[in-house]
């Protein structure tokens, strides 16, 4: 998870989170509809912990996905990028766990671009590959604060502003960890479990708590990706499961934020049978569960 006069997209990035925001004024058009769609202006955020993942990550590719269809990105990072942006890029100073920091931030780039977004992404996460009782109390805490805390600083800054108008887009990218949890992933898969819970329950109040039927939820569940936090487990190619490209996450992403529609995504498609396992048999359950237990053996995710 990557503003103004239209749709703000705040995007927190896949495992280990950064923060940038995009902004756009692209008119879409609908062939079905044939009406414009209305005008896109995405603002997404993501708290970079890792700089590697600032170059080559799932939240640096849609920022450039997003640029390259003549949308203004607005980066907000801990640090300063460390490759050039695209041209219609700028950057924000941000540590996106602080809602104060939050809060102002929001308001310097709302003066800066004049409006309020319309389309927020919250694509989050952190993860140590680490069994339980090995974590420290850091850790478990900065698991929480970047996969799932930082994502209500996020919807309580830019939703009001949805509400009020009706319109609007929140992309939430949780993980199939919302559904499975492995061996030495407890923490991680607690927090998306949480991500899928607030996108659930976000969908709700809108309907019936804000009347704000108009504004769409989304929610997107990747398999592991290949990212620079696996990078260590997958250079000589001995990562004990299929990996997705994150070019492939990144496109999920973006053609479910064009399409304007409200949906759940699972990457890859066959995905969505796990999503189910709470309900098969508990032998069935732990056998699926077992099968992965080698996967995260503490390399998986650098701590």
């Amino acid at each position: 998870m990557s503003a103004i006069m239209g749709p703000l997209q705040i995007t927190l990035n896949h495992f280990r989170a950064a923060n940038f925001a995009v902004i756009t004024r692209q008119i879409l058009q609908s062939r079905s509809l044939r009406k414009p769609l209305g005008i896109l202006a995405a603002f997404s955020l993501i708290y970079t912990l890792n700089k590697a993942l600032a170059r080559c990550g799932i939240g640096a590719l849609l920022v450039r996905n997003l640029a390259a269809r003549d949308i203004k990105v607005v980066t907000v990072d801990i640090q300063p990028p460390l490759t050039p942006l695209p041209p219609n890029a700028r950057f924000y100073q941000l540590d996106v766990t602080s809602p104060a920091a939050v809060r102002e931030v929001a308001q310097r780039i709302r003066a800066d671009v004049g409006g309020d977004p319309t389309v927020l992404v919250n694509n989050a996460g952190v993860g140590m590959g680490k069994p339980l009782l090995a974590e420290t109390d850091e850790q478990v805490r900065r698991t929480f604060d970047v996969n799932i805390v930082a994502q209500f600083w996020m919807v309580r800054e830019f939703l009001p502003a949805m509400v009020a108008a009706d319109h609007g887009h929140v992309v939430t990218v949780a993980s199939m960890a919302s559904f499975l949890t492995l061996a030495s992933n407890v923490g991680y898969s607690c927090s998306k479990a949480a991500a899928l819970s607030l996108h659930e329950g976000l969908t709700q109040e809108l309907r019936y708590r804000y009347h704000a039927r108009n504004v769409c939820t989304s929610i997107i569940h990747p398999m592991f990706t290949r990212t620079p936090l696996i990078q260590r487990a997958t250079v000589k190619g001995d990562f004990p499961a299929d990996l997705l490209d994150p070019e492939d996450v990144a496109d999920a992403i973006m053609k479910q934020i064009l399409r304007g529609r409200s949906g759940s995504v699972f990457l890859p498609g066959w995905c969505i049978l796990i999503s189910g396992i709470q309900g098969f048999p508990t032998l069935l359950q732990e056998l699926i569960r077992g099968s992965k237990a080698h996967v995260l053996d503490g390399r998986s995710f650098a701590a």
